[in-house]
């Protein structure tokens, strides 16, 4: 089919050229072009030839459209670009690709955690640890497709129905008892899906959206000074392989593991804390002695994006006696005020390695111990901040801890229990004039005693 001749109208800026040649087409009439160019129709376009305001720079543009009107829209696009210093790129919306292959999403949805292809304004610090936890549990799901016989190279995530998820459901309960980590099985999962519904506009249904959590945790419990020096005393180089059953070993052996208990237990930091701690976060007075430890809040200052703004906040601990005498054991004297690590200096491990073999190695202690499965690392923090809540009163703790509120802290930290037999131990009366009971006399005492003669008002 012959090609039409482009419409010609008079409108400023805008030129017909042949992208053959070069030469602009001038004087269309009804009689024919009048023009040094001899090529065929198809080598026409439209052409936007402008000047910058500012520069006085003349500015050409070939157009895409060959109808008048659209190549009269998009001369206009281009004259609003010359005047605004906006570069037009940011004004264009990426499309990303969108793949419905279940693998290739959760790539891309890793990805997205760690920060790649995401807008500056938009991105969070995540620490690699969760993005490993993330992986991992990801990873859980598309090996439990494998043993289902289904391809995992070809499933759609719109291919993942309800009917899926309840077996994954059912399969992960035979996996674990923990409801912590069944919840942590689902919470990537959902997240993949809240993920590609709100940030990559994908028109799917979450099938993981319904998946109810277990609860999680209770009460907080501490450990009792007994709990701990039985894990203590059962650290040792003797029988410290763990055998997995697979048949892989690990030793779980570390000679800076009794510190890293200590300073658990007498600051109430995060493990992540500790291993970055230094010496010259120790907070000296004027007498040249440790008056208080500066730690940085690394969790809340990643929740709150802080670290782009270089406005971090800190906990400042106290220093107790034990921790004094902690300190002067691992070398404060000699080291202080130097940027050594306090805990296992001479560790040639990344410091978010040392992170997990804490937790391992302390878990694989304490069941050699035969002390309370349920209490891990993360109790030592804990059990100092039960110990401040006794010590500074209910209310003064967070000042300590760097909570912005007490409801968290008790839910989550203090060991009522814990609590009260500290609060018996001080032998308090409710009312004026109460006998004293002292320890040894309980064993004489008759079962039943009259109240008003225990308490004489």
């Amino acid at each position: 089919m012959k090609k039409k001749m482009l419409e010609y109208r008079k409108y400023s800026g805008l030129k017909i050229l042949c992208k053959k040649c070069g030469f602009e087409i001038q004087n269309i009439t009804g009689d024919g072009l009048k023009t040094d160019c001899k090529h065929p129709l198809e080598f026409q376009i439209y052409k936007a030839v402008l000047i910058e305001p500012g520069s006085g720079k003349k500015k050409t543009r070939n157009l895409k459209s060959l109808d008048y009107d659209g190549a009269v829209r998009e001369l206009i696009l281009f004259k609003e670009e010359l005047a605004n210093p906006i570069p037009h790129a940011l004004l264009q919306v990426k499309k990303a690709e969108m793949p419905m292959g279940l693998v290739k999403c959760i790539t891309i949805y890793l990805d997205y955690l760690s920060g790649v292809g995401v807008l500056e304004h938009e991105k969070r610090e995540r620490s690699k640890m969760y993005i490993d936890n993330m992986g991992r549990y990801c990873t859980h799901f598309v090996k439990f497709l494998k043993l289902q016989k289904i391809n995992t190279n070809t499933i759609r995530i719109d291919e993942v129905t309800g009917e899926l998820v309840a077996e994954y459901y059912k399969h992960v309960e035979t996996k674990t008892e923990s409801n912590s980590t069944f919840n942590d099985s689902f919470k990537p999962l959902k997240g993949l899906y809240h993920f590609l519904i709100e940030k990559r506009n994908y028109n799917v249904i979450n099938p993981f959206k319904t998946v109810q959590h277990k609860a999680e945790g209770g009460e907080p419990i501490s450990l009792t000074m007994d709990e701990v020096e039985r894990v203590k005393n059962a650290i040792s180089p003797v029988d410290s392989v763990e055998v997995y059953k697979s048949g892989a070993r690990k030793d779980r052996y570390k000679p800076w593991l009794k510190d890293a208990i200590d300073l658990a237990l007498y600051t109430g930091i995060r493990r992540e804390q500790i291993v970055v701690l230094k010496w010259s976060d120790v907070i000296c007075g004027a007498n040249g002695e440790p008056e208080l430890v500066k730690s940085n809040n690394l969790k809340v200052n990643r929740l709150q994006n802080r670290n782009k703004t270089k406005k971090d906040k800190f906990v400042h601990i106290p220093v107790s006696q034990e921790l004094k005498v902690l300190l002067l054991n691992l070398g404060f004297n000699e080291k202080k005020e130097t940027d050594e690590y306090i805990l296992a200096p001479d560790s040639k491990l990344d410091r978010k390695t040392i992170i997990g073999q804490m937790s391992a190695s302390f878990s694989f202690f304490r069941n050699k111990a035969g002390v309370n499965p349920e209490l891990s690392f993360s109790n030592l923090r804990k059990t100092y901040i039960t110990k401040m809540e006794f010590v500074m009163g209910h209310g003064n703790v967070k000042s300590v801890t760097g909570h912005s509120g007490d409801a968290v802290l008790k839910n989550h930290y203090i060991d009522m229990a814990s609590v009260a037999r500290e609060t018996t131990k001080q032998g308090f009366s409710l009312y004026d004039g109460a006998e004293v009971v002292k320890s040894n006399d309980m064993q004489s005492m008759p079962h039943a005693v009259d109240i008003e003669t225990f308490c004489k008002n």
